[in-house]
């Protein structure tokens, strides 16, 4: 039996949206300081029939979070609390997924990056 099965949308968009997000700066660290106006996007994408919900965690990299005085784990733990209370009290057959994206930095000789 196929079935159609819903993603939520994109994170950026909504903390832009929402004014909680300026240029250039990290999405990640709000987990911990704004942890309702995440836990209301995912709630937002739950009560829009999402089944999968994505964790705040696309740029949770060490590369990305230098200098942001938060961890990966910090950011992951957070984000996966935020995203999971959303699911529980919104939409309990839902799924969260850790959502990992690229470190930011291309490999040489196009970037800095060595292959190693």
């Amino acid at each position: 039996m196929n079935k159609i099965r819903f993603f939520d949308g994109g994170m950026g968009t909504m903390l832009q949206a929402a004014g909680l997000l300026g240029p250039g700066e990290l999405p990640e660290p709000l987990n911990l300081t704004h942890p309702e106006e995440i836990a209301a996007i995912h709630q937002a994408y739950a009560d829009a029939g999402a089944e999968f919900i994505s964790t705040n965690t696309f740029g949770a990299n060490p590369k990305k979070l230098a200098g942001s005085g938060y961890s990966v784990e910090q950011v992951a733990a957070a984000s996966i609390a935020c995203a999971k209370a959303a699911v529980k009290a919104e939409k309990p057959g839902a799924l969260v997924a850790l959502d990992i994206g690229p470190l930011g930095e291309l490999l040489a000789p196009a970037g800095t990056l060595s292959f190693e």
